[in-house]
C-alpha cells in the first residue's frame, strides 16, 4: 500500500457522509419554508395570513 493512500473503505465512508450532507443541506434549505407555513397553519389557524388552509383538514 503506498503512502498516503487511504484505504477504500475510508474513501467510500468520506464520498458517503460528503453526498449525505449535500443531501441533508439541499433538503431542509428547500423545505424549511414549507414547515414554517405548516407550522403557521398549525399553530395559527385563523391568522390573517393569505394562504388558505388545505380542504382536508376539518373546520371547527
Amino acid at each position: 500500500m503506498p503512502r498516503g493512500a487511504r484505504p477504500p473503505r475510508v474513501v467510500l465512508f468520506v464520498v458517503f457522509v460528503s453526498l449525505a450532507l449535500v443531501l441533508v443541506a439541499g433538503v431542509t434549505s428547500a423545505d424549511i419554508t414549507q414547515a414554517r407555513r405548516r407550522l403557521r397553519r398549525v399553530l395559527r389557524p385563523r391568522s390573517t395570513t393569505p394562504v388558505q388552509p388545505p380542504s382536508r383538514t376539518p373546520r371547527p
